[in-house]
């Protein structure tokens, strides 16, 4: 465990394999792949468009719900923009903010690597990432 800015402790988050596997994730990075970036890139849009509809006075999300889309779609800006991005930076930057939810988050972080990392492949649920094959 690292003890973060807050003083709240970040433990080390691990990637989770089908497989039983899994990795310490430090970093979240960018893929060389023009359109496996492509594929993120929609992905984020689909982020901002589910807060969008979140936001809309005719759904009542959960908390839970709302705060997965909203670190979702900041985290992987986050990679876009800059290319590389340190998770324990991140973590102590996003803890900042009034509703911070470590678990939350903690698992927001393990499906944008794996988005960035096997194009979620790794990921049970949800509408995945439409990576062309053999990119």
């Amino acid at each position: 465990m690292v003890k973060s800015q807050a003083g709240i402790k970040m433990r080390d988050i691990y990637t989770y394999h089908k497989d039983g596997s899994g990795e310490k994730i430090e970093k979240l990075v960018l893929p060389e792949s023009p359109e496996h970036v492509k594929a993120l890139e929609e992905k984020l849009e689909e982020y901002k468009s589910r807060i969008v509809i979140l936001n809309s006075e005719h759904v009542l999300p959960t908390a839970h719900v709302f705060l997965e889309q909203t670190y979702k779609a900041q985290v992987l800006s986050k990679v876009i923009n800059q290319w590389q991005v340190d998770v324990k930076e991140l973590y102590s930057q996003a803890e900042k903010q009034e509703s911070f939810n470590s678990m939350i988050y903690e698992d927001v972080i393990r499906v944008i690597y794996d988005y960035l990392t096997a194009k979620g492949h790794n990921l049970y649920g949800g509408t995945g990432l439409k990576v062309p094959e053999g990119n």
